[in-house]
């Protein structure tokens, strides 16, 4: 059989990486830029208020997760049915949570002792209003893996909304600089997809087909909770022991540590999750599709975190400014956090109908954060909240090589050997340069340029390199994908 025909929702999925790529890419640019601009004129105590905010959020989100999205891309057919019950759930759980925030603002600016808290989080509320009466249809750009529209509705808002904090905070220099720049993007995003999208909902509740997608989504509501306890917990706890400014501090390294990751992790997981539901019955052409994804995600994830370990005291002590010099080895642990969670991609545990795998993972996480967090956080401060973090996300990562090898019928070098291509480039690269770096001396920025541009230089021929002697296979699919993007 012509290889083509073998795997074509494999790389109608790659096109569409391709295609979202090139959004986040000037989505996590915009987003980068925009923090370095707000490090400048804000003060750590002003990311510490949004953080906290932020997370709080982050809490009624986790606690009202319905996944009735998910469940609409994993069903094959006659999805379109569900689409106005489905709209009218996520408009009247976002008037709900809107509503709740509103009411519990007074007592959580009490219980962290911050005025301010009470009328953030009311009016960062709003966005759960944008959120909630969003276009239903816009998921099934996911589903029918339509990646150019959703390149469309994913990257202006971020980019206009970022633009206009950044304004702002020139203006304001205060949080709120942050804030109407969070709901500018959250409205345009509404707009957008109803522009976007010739579906238009209507209020309608089936009680059969909403019992329906919430059986799916019943996983998705604990995961939504573990997301919050695994990603939003540890600013709660350094927010209620040492403050805003030390909560902003962390927040600013998280921040930085998880851009790039989080971001592609989105790409990835997005669209495997819409490929692979779709060959969920063929276990072989999705171990295969499976593979191929994680050897390009290691490539990807494993430049930028090395990346930010080798740079990121140039990035503070020429940009960001002294004040930021607290963040560096914080950082550093929260990369190492970052790549055990967002490297490894869990969409085939969805597409196979077995969430409950993926809330196992996250409640191993969760435990392993509650127990380490509050006692390392009052040891060793900001550094041992993400010290824990990264604990608790390696111990995940270890589960999530069991659960994989036994759902994919496969031997865990098979998993393993996926990561030694881009772990044995990253390494040596990673080593030459900071043996350049020490042998020279020069810390000033336009040496820091010189050694980034070599430093991707390198990675990029050793990429080859390896691919080449070792993985010939890998580097014909790169090769003949890239072909077929370009006739997309």
């Amino acid at each position: 059989m012509d290889e083509r025909k073998k795997i074509p929702l494999y790389n109608l999925a790659v096109k569409g990486v391709f295609w979202l790529i090139c959004a986040q890419v000037i989505i996590a640019g915009s987003l980068f830029f925009g923090n370095i601009f707000y490090a400048r004129l804000l003060s750590p105590k002003d990311f510490g208020l949004i953080g906290l905010t932020v997370s709080l959020m982050s809490l009624m989100t986790g606690f009202s997760r319905t996944g009735i999205d998910l469940a609409l891309i994993q069903k094959k057919d006659e999805y379109e049915k569900y689409l106005n019950t489905a709209w009218t759930i996520e408009a009247v759980r976002g008037l709900i949570i809107f509503v709740i925030l509103c009411l519990l603002a007074p007592f959580l600016a009490k219980f962290f002792n911050e005025s301010s808290i009470n009328k953030i989080v009311c009016v960062m509320g709003v966005g759960f209003l944008f959120q909630g009466f969003t276009n239903i249809g816009a998921v099934l750009f996911r589903k029918n893996l339509n990646f150019y529209k959703q390149f469309i509705l994913s990257s202006f808002p971020v980019i206009i909304g970022t633009m206009v904090g950044v304004v702002l905070a020139f203006v304001l220099k205060n949080v709120w600089a942050i804030v109407a720049g969070s709901l500018t993007g959250g409205f345009l995003k509404l707009a957008l997809s109803y522009i976007l999208h010739p579906y238009k909902p209507r209020v309608e509740i089936d009680p059969k087909k909403l019992l329906e997608l919430l059986n799916f989504g019943k996983w998705m509501f604990g995961l939504g909770i573990l997301f919050f306890l695994t990603s939003r917990l540890d600013n709660l706890v350094v927010g209620k022991i040492m403050g805003m400014t030390a909560l902003g501090l962390y927040a600013y390294s998280f921040n930085l540590a998880t851009l790039i990751p989080k971001r592609l992790y989105t790409i990835f997981g997005n669209t495997t999750f819409s490929a692979f539901s779709k060959i969920q019955d063929d276990i072989d052409r999705l171990k295969k599709a499976f593979f191929n994804t994680m050897e390009s995600v290691s490539f990807i994830m494993f430049f930028f975190t090395a990346i930010l370990l080798i740079f990121i005291p140039d990035l503070v002590r020429l940009i960001l400014g002294n004040k930021w010099i607290p963040i560096i080895p914080v950082v550093r642990v929260l990369c190492f956090a970052a790549a055990f969670q967002w490297t490894v991609i869990g969409s085939h545990f969805m597409a196979m109908g077995c969430p409950d795998k993926k809330f196992k993972i996250n409640l191993i996480r969760t435990v392993s954060v509650l127990i380490l967090i509050v006692p390392l956080t009052v040891i060793l401060g900001i550094f041992g909240t993400a010290l824990s973090v990264m604990v608790a996300h390696l111990i995940a990562f270890v589960i999530w090589f069991v659960y994989s090898k036994k759902l994919l019928e496969c031997k865990y070098t098979d998993i393993l050997s996926c990561f030694c291509p881009a772990f044995c480039v990253t390494s040596i690269t990673g080593i030459l340069i900071v043996i350049i770096r020490r042998f020279r001396g020069d810390v000033g920025f336009s040496a820091s340029i010189l050694h980034f541009m070599v430093f991707i230089i390198l990675y990029i021929s050793f990429s080859y390199l390896v691919c080449k002697l070792w993985r010939k296979d890998f580097l014909k699919n790169l090769i003949y994908i890239s072909k077929s993007i370009s006739e997309f």
